[in-house]
């Protein structure tokens, strides 16, 4: 008899709504397609936004890992920066990569097959093997993946969209109805910080980049009410203990409002600031600046940090 291959599908530490979505969705869609046994697991913890989705379409929550067994093999979503997964994975033994994320080295994985694509979530691309095999999904994997896509392009208003991702949602939208207020509430569900402290919001979508031996911190939060996090008194002190805690060169802050489709950003050290005003060529009001459109860490900030720091080298 032939033995099942086990495999398990997990994203970067503490995943956002995309990646967890797509994990549970990947791993069903190789347990059905292919001779496997596949279960969907994640790192640190998991959003409200993300809770709110499992739960309004009745998918099982993935289950809590701290290690993966030596005889299982691993596929990661959303993600191949060795920095934001956990320093003990083995990479040797990660099989497959699906990303939409550029930052990160493919080399590191020697034995993985790879699709790294320009769109805005890797739900995305599931989608996409989904209707390359022929494969229709139960209306609750649909729906998922349909939120997934929503909450990574905040409603197709964020500058990574792409067509894919609207082509990928009607596709979905096939095989599951949303309610008229899901989104909304979506989004509420991600704003809710009642039971949070600043610190806490501040770590919940925290990456790191090593970028010309430099390591930056960069923290997003995606809120229908940003004024509700900057009118805390602790956010400035916050933002200082993260870059000393972490051992940061740079640590950087970015608060975007989904509703008046701006961004704040916040930093606290003179370094992090200067950095800032030159790659926005704009000035701080104490700890904040403010600019009049989305901003996303993939497509405005480690783009402009990769060139300002090559800049730099190409100077010495």
């Amino acid at each position: 008899m032939t033995k099942v291959r086990r495999e398990v599908v997990t994203s970067y530490i503490n995943p956002d709504t995309d990646g967890v979505c797509s994990a549970v969705a990947y791993a069903h869609l190789n347990n059905s397609i292919r001779r496997v046994h596949c279960v969907p697991v994640f790192f640190g913890m998991l959003a409200q936004e993300t809770l709110f989705v499992l739960d309004h379409f009745k998918i099982s929550r993935p289950k809590l890992v701290s290690k993966i067994p030596s005889s299982v093999a691993i596929i990661i979503v959303d993600t191949h920066n060795i920095s934001q997964i956990p320093k003990y994975l083995p990479l040797r033994r990660v099989v497959e990569i699906l990303d939409h994320h550029f930052e990160g080295n493919l080399k590191d994985f020697p034995n993985a097959k790879t699709e790294v694509e320009k769109v805005g979530a890797v739900a995305t691309l599931v989608a996409e093997r989904m209707i390359c095999n022929n494969f229709e999904p139960q209306k609750g994997i649909a729906g998922i993946l349909v939120a997934a896509i929503i909450s990574n392009t905040l409603n197709f208003l964020a500058p990574s969209t792409d067509v894919r991702d609207k082509r990928a949602t009607d596709w979905l939208l096939k095989h599951v109805t949303l309610e008229k207020d899901f989104v909304e509430k979506m989004f509420e569900a991600r704003s809710d910080i009642a039971d949070k402290t600043t610190e806490e919001i501040l770590k919940s979508d925290y990456k790191e980049f090593i970028i010309e031996k430099k390591k930056i911190g960069i923290s997003q939060f995606e809120t229908t009410n940003l004024a509700m996090l900057f009118n805390r008194r602790d956010i400035r002190r916050c933002i200082n203990k993260i870059k000393l805690e972490k051992q940061l060169s740079f640590f950087i802050f970015n608060g975007v409002d989904i509703l008046h489709q701006n961004s704040i950003i916040a930093a606290g050290d003179p370094e992090s600031k200067k950095l800032v005003q030159l790659l926005f060529d704009s000035e701080f009001e104490d700890c904040k600046m403010e600019i009049p459109r989305i901003l996303l860490r993939k497509t405005d900030f480690i783009p402009k940090l990769m060139s300002h720091f090559q800049i730099d080298k190409n100077k010495v």
